[in-house]
């Protein structure tokens, strides 16, 4: 799971427990997203977060580091 910083009573999906965003880093594409949050938190870089619409619980999409 990923937590942010931001306000996840906006989405179109329902977060864990409120605020967490589930990550599933068994596939090559979560693999490569978890790389990347790694690395932006190991750099101090913010990240922006896209989720798939309307699936439940929250899921990541991809990330992008800034």
């Amino acid at each position: 799971y990923v937590q942010t910083t931001g306000t996840e009573t906006g989405l179109s999906c329902a977060p864990e427990a409120s605020v967490f965003i589930k990550l599933n880093a068994t596939t090559d594409g979560g693999k490569i997203v978890f790389s990347s949050l790694l690395a932006a938190q190991t750099a101090g870089k913010n990240v922006n977060v896209r989720i798939v619409d309307g699936v439940n619980p929250c899921q990541v999409s991809y990330v992008t580091v800034k």
